[in-house]
């Protein structure tokens, strides 16, 4: 074997690690964004179901955010979002509270505090 063939052979040795290296590159790069359509479906699913009506809809969208939030699929700035959203419900649940009165209390009509009775 001289020395023609072995470049020869080294060359074609490369040339299909090369080959392969891109083809796990492609799959792997694949696979994470089919991982991160299927991440935003499932955000999406949530935050259009946050202020369902139903109470048991509106607690599975609250824990599955809680589970996207957790992921290692969601970028800084899907954290940055749902942290928003948490706290702006949070927000809009202290302002409804305020508004209610906050209290199961009976509240004294001129004063706007709970009766003392």
């Amino acid at each position: 074997m001289d020395t023609a063939e072995i470049v020869l052979q080294a060359a074609q040795l490369f040339i299909a690690l090369a080959g392969l290296i891109g083809l796990v590159v492609t799959i792997q790069q694949r696979t994470n964004s089919d991982n991160r359509s299927e991440w935003w479906k499932r955000y999406t699913w949530s935050i259009e179901n946050i202020a369902n009506d139903n109470e048991r809809v509106r607690s599975a969208a609250w824990q599955n955010t809680k589970a996207l939030y957790q992921s290692s699929l969601i970028t800084k700035t899907e954290k940055a979002l749902i942290a928003g959203l948490a706290l702006e419900t949070l927000n809009d649940d202290n302002r409804k509270q305020d508004d209610t009165g906050g209290s199961d209390a009976p509240r004294n009509q001129s004063s706007g505090t709970p009766n003392d009775c």
